[in-house]
């Protein structure tokens, strides 16, 4: 999704129910602190689950013209868009 440009680095990602944000790094892992995880397991982990990961794509927001869309969405967006070139 970087590659594509539907996704930037540095870019703020917000974890459903919580004040946490992470941002994009450019290997596509998410930044929190001196945490570097992909979205599923940094996702468990600041939730301080059992599981050692979550569906990312249904945990993470990103912005889009104001508004928090979930990253599944955004996924779903940019399959649409690249499949319809």
């Amino acid at each position: 999704m970087i590659e594509s440009g539907f996704l930037s680095v540095g870019e703020k990602f917000y974890l459903k129910n919580t004040d946490f944000v992470a941002t994009l790094g450019e290997d596509g892992k998410l930044r929190f602190g001196d945490l570097v995880c992909d979205i599923h397991i940094l996702a468990a982990k600041l939730k301080n689950t059992k599981a050692s990961r979550l569906n990312g794509f249904m945990q993470w927001q990103i912005m889009r013209e104001d508004n928090k869309v979930f990253l599944n969405e955004a996924r779903n967006l940019c399959w649409e868009n690249l499949f319809r070139n």
